[in-house]
């Protein structure tokens, strides 16, 4: 028997009891029909998963056309690209090689399973590793269990997170803490919602630091964040040593520092209450690496 007739087995025996399968999202299908699909990767077969069967919930704004709808689900699509995601088989046949499946049901039965019932798997503030599915600039969409949510950078780390790509990869596995509540009081699996949290796993010591820290002495610090201000620009850098740093002057004219870079930083003055140092830049020591 090759391998596969195996996976082929596999995939109507689990068609057969209705089992939830798991697989990588490879690439997008685009039919004929105009209808959109995802192929996805499955011990070597590509099973195929309509959008409308990928748990997508998106708000639609009032006048906005399908093509516009469907524009917006196909850039999300996109982004989860090399997600692994779970589905369950609806349709299969061997002799044209053609699988359908289905995400969002996969993903309601796990819903009922671990976050309903009288005794769920999953609780509020309980720590879990959770699938990164999709990474923005400004945030990381998570999936634990058949349900989802996005992180923004604040609540990814305890210092400054200027672009979320930079840490994290779609495809990664995270530790996260989550707080599980119902859109609707039936309880239905429909109606489940986590939010998702990395920063309050680790303790925030950057305080503690901030006090022991010697105004105008010459600090080792990385630009997270920039912005364009009246008169000039601020910057948002992460210390060494976990404390945050804003600088609103920038004495390295000749070489102007951009997001990612390494600088040495001078602290002028110290906001406790705020939980970080206010100074200037000093120069650049390190560029970032431009990626190609």
């Amino acid at each position: 028997m090759t391998d596969s007739t195996n996976v082929w087995n596999d995939i109507r025996e689990s068609q057969f009891n209705d089992r939830i399968l798991t697989g990588v999202l490879g690439r997008l299908h685009y039919g004929r029909n105009g209808k959109v699909s995802v192929i996805v990767n499955y011990k070597g077969l590509e099973v195929e998963i309509p959008s409308e069967e990928m748990g997508i919930v998106i708000s639609r704004p009032h006048g906005e056309s399908d093509t516009q709808y469907q524009v917006r689900t196909i850039r999300i699509l996109e982004i989860m690209l090399g997600a692994e995601v779970d589905f369950i088989i609806c349709l299969s046949c061997v002799e044209n090689g053609s699988i359908i499946a289905s995400r969002d049901a996969a993903m309601r039965r796990l819903r009922k399973w671990n976050y309903l019932g009288q005794s769920p798997n999953v609780t509020n503030g309980q720590a879990v590793l959770a699938r990164v599915i999709a990474v923005t600039q400004l945030a990381v969409r998570v999936e634990f269990m058949g349900a989802e949510a996005t992180i923004n950078n604040e609540h990814l780390s305890w210092g400054f997170v200027g672009n979320a790509r930079d840490k994290f990869q779609v495809g990664d596995t995270v530790l996260v803490r989550i707080e599980v509540f119902a859109a609707e009081k039936d309880g239905k699996p429909e109606d489940i919602r986590i939010k998702a949290d990395i920063r309050s796993l680790t303790e925030d010591t950057s305080i503690e630091k901030l006090k022991d820290l010697k105004l105008q002495e010459h600090c080792s610090a990385t630009i997270e964040i920039i912005e364009s201000i009246r008169g000039g620009e601020a910057y948002y850098l992460n210390l060494c040593g976990g404390i945050r740093g804003v600088a609103y002057k920038n004495y390295s004219k000749s070489n102007r520092p951009k997001q990612g870079d390494t600088v040495v930083f001078s602290p002028l003055y110290k906001d406790v209450k705020k939980g970080l140092t206010i100074g200037t830049i000093l120069r650049v020591t390190q560029k970032k690496t431009e990626e190609k």
